[in-house]
């Protein structure tokens, strides 16, 4: 059994627009990871576990720009203080 079960990813923002910002979308950066590799952790399960224990389960819909960012969909939106904290994707 391989060691690395899940890729680190850090909260980096809300998906946002000129008007508008979604609390469900969120953008993640991806670490020791190529972006050549990107397109294969489409669908892949993404987990934030708060402080309190809350766990906010989502799933990577597709990749953001050119470097190793993802756009993540939560099914319910985690909150505010999660920016900057780390997150577990699944393999």
């Amino acid at each position: 059994m391989s060691k690395d079960v899940y890729i680190v990813g850090v909260i980096e923002s809300y998906r946002r627009g000129p008007r508008t910002q979604t609390n469900d979308q969120l953008i993640i950066g991806l670490i020791d990871i190529s972006k050549y590799n990107m397109d294969e952790l489409v669908n892949k399960e993404v987990i934030f576990e708060d402080e309190y224990g809350n766990k906010y389960i989502g799933y990577i819909k597709r990749k953001h720009g050119n470097s190793n960012k993802v756009l993540v969909e939560f099914k319910r939106p985690p909150p505010p203080s999660c920016l900057g904290k780390i997150v577990k994707i699944m393999k």
